[in-house]
């Protein structure tokens, strides 16, 4: 059984995220990821979504973002907190 959502916190992951993310992306292709951190760089949102993350939120806009992270990647969009300062990607398809 392969789950349709894995959200990941990046300070479990540690320094090597985009290897964690790349590696749960082998392991299970068809699930999709949303990364949980503290840090607002617009590159770790980059770096996760190149790694194979479907959505990058923010701990302190969990409250607002969330829920809207999850409907998005479920129906196969991608979801960036606007913290990010970069709302470009939340238009990609997944």
């Amino acid at each position: 059984m392969t789950p349709a959502l894995i959200v990941l916190d990046l300070s479990l992951a540690g320094r090597n995220f985009p290897l964690v993310l790349q590696e749960i992306c082998d392991l299970s292709p068809s699930s999709r990821v949303i990364l949980l951190t503290v840090h607002d760089e617009a590159t770790v949102a980059r770096m996760a979504l190149a790694a194979g993350a479907h959505s990058v939120v923010l701990k302190r806009s969990i409250g607002s973002d969330f829920l809207n992270a999850v409907s998005a990647v479920l129906r196969g969009d991608r979801f960036v907190s606007s913290g990010f300062g970069f709302a470009e990607i939340l238009i990609e398809k997944a």
